[in-house]
């Protein structure tokens, strides 16, 4: 119980500092089903998939709510919204009639999986309700739409989730004269992703729901969000063996074909977790990350030799849910 009150305690904060996953959080039991599905494609409310073992593909059709926010009919007061396909539309503020063109960001492409739980989602299909919600696992969300690529280069500042440097001057190959700030997506400001004078990619203007965070410098000059090849490239997934000491898990790295890979080791949520019971069984999957500095020196960690590559563990998914 505790546990699961430091999960929703911790997913209230997140709400109200950043909507980065745009799905509103609530603790459930155990008992709580959620199923692998591999996206296919969409319509204004909802996705099509098809479940998905890591291995074999279903061959049926499976409706999936979009997270709320995404939706086609969600109308959010203060603003209007014109679509011209299922992730494209652009916003119109009412007060001062200011428009931005917006994208849906990460796209969803053809095989992606998503996590998704049967809920109450208030999307109907034909009369028929749609029983299944993306739990939006990797923070969709609508920002600006990219302008084309933009190059800056770190100086070495960071405030938080803000980091701050100069535009690449094309002509010489190094920082120019211009200022700028940015976040990385999905970035907790916990350490530094980059070395100073490195590049980073600038893909979207700062999106709305982010440009009060208090990390920005009011003279660091334009709000961006940005990439960097220090950044993982893909979602990671470990299943669970069944064997737990403390608040110490282990199990193994899940391959790109459903395959078990190198066995590793992983705390849940910055070892909130208090270690007295199981809150995954055995065989569940977790969403997992390398370990941050900070965290991999916690004693309940065992050798790497032993048990393998330090991780930290995103709170069970079945503690989330749109």
């Amino acid at each position: 119980a505790r546990f699961l009150n430091a999960v929703t305690a911790r997913a209230e904060r997140a709400a109200k500092e950043a909507d980065w996953k745009t799905i509103a959080y609530r603790p459930l039991g155990r008992g709580a089903k959620v199923t692998r599905f591999r996206y296919k494609s969409m319509s204004g409310d909802y996705l099509i998939c098809r479940t998905w073992d890591g291995t074999t593909e279903g061959d049926t059709d499976v409706k999936v709510a979009k997270p709320y926010l995404l939706r086609r009919s969600t109308e959010q007061t203060g603003y209007t919204y014109v679509y011209t396909t299922d992730y494209e539309r652009t916003s119109t503020k009412i007060s001062d009639g200011s428009e931005e063109d917006q994208e849906i960001v990460p796209a969803y492409v053809e095989n992606d999986e998503i996590w998704a739980a049967k809920a109450d989602t208030g999307v109907t299909v034909s009369g028929q309700d749609v029983t299944y919600i993306d739990l939006n696992l990797d923070a969709r969300a609508w920002v600006a739409k990219a302008e084309g690529a933009i190059v800056a280069i770190f100086d070495g500042t960071r405030n938080g989730k803000v980091y701050t440097g100069h535009l690449l001057n094309l002509a010489t190959g190094a920082a120019g004269t211009t200022a700028v700030q940015w976040m990385f997506w999905w970035d907790a400001g916990e350490e530094t992703l980059i070395d100073a004078n490195k590049p980073v990619v600038l893909t979207h203007k700062c999106p709305a729901y982010l440009e009060d965070d208090e990390d920005w410098s009011p003279s660091g000059g334009p709000k961006y969000m940005a990439v960097s090849s220090s950044q993982p490239s893909k979602t990671l997934f470990a299943k669970f063996t069944g064997s737990r000491t403390g608040k110490r898990y282990t199990g193994r790295l899940v391959n790109d074909d459903g395959s078990l890979g190198a066995n590793i080791q992983w705390l849940f949520d910055g070892g909130n977790d208090p270690g007295t019971a199981d809150v995954i069984d055995a065989g569940a999957y977790v969403k997992v990350r390398k370990a941050p500095a900070w965290l991999a020196s916690h004693p309940h960690y065992g050798d790497v030799a032993t048990y393998g590559e330090k991780y930290e563990a995103d709170s069970p998914i079945w503690a989330v849910l749109a």
